[in-house]
């Protein structure tokens, strides 16, 4: 099984198994390893992995890759312990390699034959393959509960979202019933005394 392990500042720690035969690595999210670093290229290189054989080949990245310090032309293979580089990230490839991987000059059918059953009784007792797309960050990045969380206003939501965002339930406030026998008796209060008025200056 080959793996990336990083060795620079910013991703120290953490590292990247080697699942498909051809790993596309850059910044960009179509990328099967995307790496969270302003020196890398949106599609900086691809790897290409047949058995213990590792080839790197450059897409054009703008700050380069680079193995075991020196810049590709276009590709290179990489042995194991070497270290990658891509812009400014830094990896080490890491082989492991089983005596079944090594080519012998006498091997029958009978070896041929139990290899591959032991092959398949491997598959079979391993669970599903994990999922090779993976994204690196920065370690120095905050964690995410620790992140502070925005609520969006729905005073500026539009369309559809602010119809789906929750309005405050207009109240009608009902007025006690002492309070319109009140303003009705005073609006009788009222009419009485201007009648009186009028009829008096007569």
């Amino acid at each position: 099984m080959a793996k990336l392990v990083f060795i620079d500042k910013n991703f120290a720690g953490q590292s990247y198994p080697l699942l498909l035969d051809k790993t596309f690595v850059g910044r960009g999210e179509h990328n099967t390893l995307v790496l969270r670093d302003e020196s890398v290229s949106s599609r900086h290189c691809e790897i290409l992995l047949h058995r213990a054989e590792v080839i790197v080949v450059d897409l054009d990245s703008r700050n380069g890759t680079y193995v075991n310090g020196v810049r590709l032309n276009k590709q290179s293979g990489v042995l194991s312990g070497q270290t990658i580089r891509f812009g400014k990230v830094e990896a080490r490839l890491q082989l492991e390699t089983s005596d079944e991987d090594s080519d012998g000059s006498e091997i029958t059918a009978v070896y041929a034959h139990g290899k591959a059953m032991r092959e398949q009784r491997r598959k079979q007792a391993q669970p599903a393959a994990p999922d090779p797309h993976a994204t690196m960050e920065p370690a120095g990045q905050e964690d995410a509960s620790e992140q502070t969380i925005l609520i969006p206003n729905t005073a500026r939501l539009t369309g559809s979202a602010a119809a789906s965002a929750p309005q405050p339930s207009a109240t009608k406030v009902e007025q006690p019933s002492w309070v319109k026998k009140a303003v009705w008796a005073g609006v009788v209060l009222v009419v009485l005394a201007l009648t009186w008025w009028f009829l008096r200056r007569k």
